[in-house]
């Protein structure tokens, strides 16, 4: 264990089963992370979760820029065999990459060439993939491009929203990375060139998040999906008095019409139009039925789709706008 060391770059949740399995089979000489950053309105400075670990781990945390001068003397110092990287939040020069004698290795939550930068489990739902799954490749000068030490596939279930898929990923990843980095230590590790076309994953933006009931069920149950739980899908529901109520949808379905006609009988006849039996909650999209089954107002609670229409009366044919 000991004539093996690594370094350990991560910063948010997703990357600890990383963290985690590694400090299990390998000597960590250090976590490199973001620095505490200030929370909430009292501006209170707190840890990053992979920083909190390293702590209960018993790791040295770094939290100097990698590319600054004095980090590199340091991780050079250490005499680092392999540094693994997971959502670690700074783009690496290339100066830096020489700091590990065997490299910098990066687990990515798709499968690259595909949906290349910094969210790419939440465009993979986006764009309805059937697909999708994880890399481990060597970190090169450019963003996602390195050479491919291992990929797993993951087979969508076509519900997971990008909270659920992302947890998944992780625990598929840190096993991926593990095999990398015990064939890095044995000498072993194959590289091969990413194959196929490359697409990008930019970060949603909160402009984005507004429901456009014009469109497909099938694709506002994406949006849908892949806002959750960040920045959240936005809509705003118009009531019966014409009062409007800004509000976000967190869990939905894509239903059929005879599902929607049994459950309340009768079928809506306008884009946006929402339906409930007190229970359930459906809206016609401009394709297709969905239905709602998690909702919140504006600075309320997550509630469930029977508490929201009896809570609120939801009547028959309020509008989504």
């Amino acid at each position: 264990m000991n004539n093996f060391k690594i370094a350990f770059a991560g910063t948010p949740a997703p990357a600890l089963p990383v963290l985690e399995i590694l400090s299990k089979n390998f000597e960590i000489a250090c976590v490199l992370t973001k620095p505490p950053s200030k929370k909430g309105r009292s501006g209170k400075l707190v840890k990053s979760p992979v920083h909190q670990a390293a702590l209960d781990l018993n790791i040295k945390v770094i939290n100097e820029n990698p590319n600054s001068q004095k980090c590199f003397d340091y991780l050079k110092s250490l005499n680092l065999d392999a540094v693994a990287v997971v959502a670690y939040g700074y783009i690496l020069d290339e100066n830096v990459l020489t700091a590990a004698k065997k490299g910098w290795y990066n687990l990515h939550f798709s499968l690259l060439p595909k949906f290349r930068g910094p969210a790419p489990v939440q465009n993979s739902i986006l764009q309805g993939v059937s697909q999708t799954g994880v890399s481990v490749f060597k970190i090169d000068k450019s963003i996602d491009t390195g050479l491919l030490a291992s990929q797993k596939i993951y087979i969508m279930q076509g519900d997971e929203t990008s909270g659920e898929l992302l947890d998944k990923l992780s625990i598929i990843g840190a096993e991926e990375i593990l095999q990398v980095f015990q064939r890095i230590k044995l000498n072993n590790l194959e590289l091969k060139n990413q194959i196929g076309k490359a697409s990008q994953a930019p970060k949603l933006a909160k402009q984005d998040s507004y429901v456009d009931w014009n469109t497909s069920a099938a694709k506002i149950n994406c949006k849908i999906r892949a806002f959750n739980p960040s920045p959240k899908a936005k809509t705003v529901l118009q009531l019966n008095n014409e009062k409007k109520i800004k509000l976000f949808i967190l869990k939905a379905q894509v239903v059929r019409e005879k599902i929607v006609k049994n459950q309340i009988g009768f079928l809506p006849d306008f884009v946006g139009a929402v339906v409930n039996n007190k229970k359930d909650l459906f809206v016609k999209t401009a394709s297709g039925f969905i239905q709602i089954f998690q909702l919140q107002i504006e600075s309320r609670n997550i509630v469930d789709s029977a508490n929201f229409i009896n809570g609120l009366r939801i009547a028959n044919n309020c509008r989504f706008l």
